[in-house]
């Protein structure tokens, strides 16, 4: 705190400015303190400095060059109390500085590119530690902060290559935008329970960051907050947490396993995307949407569960997922976006439930070759592999069907040929394939007295209008045709 001394001593300087003619006390101006040319900008030594409104000094700017930089308490007897915005931008002197305590305030870009700073102790005095402080600090490597700051401003240590060592105090509560972003020799960080805030790419691209605590107040995990984090390899979500932020722990390439608490309740697209060693998931019970690519490129990921209550998903969820082998769909979901399990080359077959009403275009490509939708009669899914090429099952056969209905359909790539299998109908003479050509239906084969069909070798990429027919006393039944074509399309 500021003494009564020096409080009155400000007011007369501020005094003495104002209305210029006022005699001085003796010793009140050193021998090394020059009035400028402004009425508000004092030089004192390296420093040049203005007076606050509340009586005290902030330096404006160091015009020296020395190594070893100490700012003073006090000038003239007036307590220097800030530091001022870019006052020591671009300083390429000085290794080493010393901040008073008397200091409260370090503002925006204060050591903007002091890029020859090595050390920084920050001293408990100090309140506000302003946006970009130490931005651009290209040999600073330890820093010590004061136990008075509640958060880590917006780009306090943006692209610090050689910071490998910061205490984050108790005091603090969140963590700024690309506050750490660029500290690429930062090897772990501890973050105070009181954090309920990680910013945007708070953490990214600190390429040797391998722990992280994080705290148990935790509430938001900001977009980009460790994107490219390539050391990580766990990391424990606590209680609490309700939102993963777009793109969160993309690129987490050694990222094992993840666990999201049932307080998660969003979770942005791209949030473990390319996380290549990422093999055990658990997702969220009470988050209802998956977004975009969230575990695309997942490729370590064997099965995965996607819990009751998740109603759509977004483009290329599970897209790439070498390993995927299995997958729990909710009967809640009603939709998901396109190429969601495509390149899943060990995923041999996929249960959609009943309610699935969106079915997102080529889901399913280069996938195995046996891999198979299971679906029910009628479904969006149904019509979506069949049009597509991929094998079906069907789910809900009864065996009471009034007319022919698909129980299973099989597509062979190499020889451009698909089998079909269907539901005897009682008192069925046989069965034809009929295919809508030029608007009319026209038996391409017929006198199958079996329940399944396969083609001849036909062009592949060739689509055709199709339905089982079955004939009854030498008519080929019509009934509900609208109801029982479909498109076949040929791999």
């Amino acid at each position: 705190m500021v003494n009564t001394n020096k409080k009155i001593a400000a007011g007369l300087l501020a005094l003495t400015f104002v209305f210029g003619g006022a005699v001085l006390p003796t010793g009140v101006v050193s021998n090394n303190t020059v009035i400028s040319a402004s009425a508000e900008e004092l030089t004192y030594g390296n420093f040049t400095y203005t007076m606050l409104e509340d009586g005290t000094i902030e330096i404006s700017k160091y015009t020296g060059s020395e190594t070893a930089v100490e700012i003073p308490d006090e000038i003239n007897g007036v307590a220097v109390t800030s530091i001022g915005a870019e006052a020591f931008h671009n300083c390429k002197s000085f290794t080493s500085i010393i901040i008073p305590d008397s200091i409260i305030n370090i503002g925006e870009k204060a050591f903007w590119d002091s890029d020859k700073l090595i050390e920084a102790t920050v001293p408990n005095s100090v309140e506000t530690l302003g946006k970009y402080a130490f931005d651009g600090c290209d040999a600073l490597e330890r820093v010590t902060l004061s136990n008075k700051l509640t958060e880590i401003s917006i780009g306090t240590f943006y692209c610090c290559p050689k910071l490998s060592k910061v205490n984050i105090p108790n005091s603090v509560k969140s963590i700024g935008d690309s506050a750490f972003a660029g500290c690429s020799k930062l090897e772990s960080i501890v973050l105070p329970d009181g954090v309920e805030q990680i910013g945007n790419s708070a953490f990214s691209r600190c390429d040797n960051l391998s722990y992280v605590k994080m705290p148990a107040g935790l509430r938001t995990i900001d977009n980009y907050a460790f994107y490219i984090c390539k050391n990580i390899e766990n990391i424990d979500l606590p209680d609490g947490l309700e939102k993963i932020g777009e793109h969160a722990f993309d690129q987490c390439t050694k990222l094992v396993s993840i666990s999201m608490p049932d307080s998660v309740t969003s979770l942005g697209a791209c949030a473990f995307q390319n996380c290549y060693a990422l093999a055990d998931v658990k997702i969220s019970e009470n988050i209802t949407y998956i977004d975009a690519y969230t575990f695309s490129n997942c490729k370590s990921i064997e099965s995965i569960i996607i819990p009751e209550g998740v109603t759509r998903m977004g483009v290329q969820v599970f897209c790439g997922l070498d390993s995927l082998k299995s997958v729990t769909l909710p009967e809640s979901l009603i939709g998901f976006g396109r190429d969601n399990f495509a390149s899943c080359k060990n995923l041999k077959e996929l249960t959609v439930p009943a309610n699935l009403k969106t079915f997102g275009w080529s889901s399913f490509i280069n996938n195995d070759p046996s891999f198979t939708v299971n679906c029910y009669n009628g479904s969006e899914a149904e019509k979506y592999a069949l049009s597509n090429g991929v094998n079906v099952k069907i789910l809900d056969i009864d065996g009471n069907t009034k007319y022919p209905e698909i129980t299973s359909a099989q597509f062979n790539s190499e020889f451009h040929q698909f089998r079909l299998n269907w539901t005897p109908v009682e008192g069925a003479s046989e069965y034809g394939i009929a295919v809508q050509i030029a608007g009319k239906w026209r038996i391409q084969a017929q006198k199958i007295t079996a329940t399944s069909f396969t083609s001849p070798k036909l062009k592949a990429g060739s689509t055709y209008t199709v339905i089982i027919a079955a004939k009854f006393n030498n008519k080929w039944d019509i009934t509900d045709m609208n109801k029982r074509t479909f498109t076949i399309k040929i791999k």
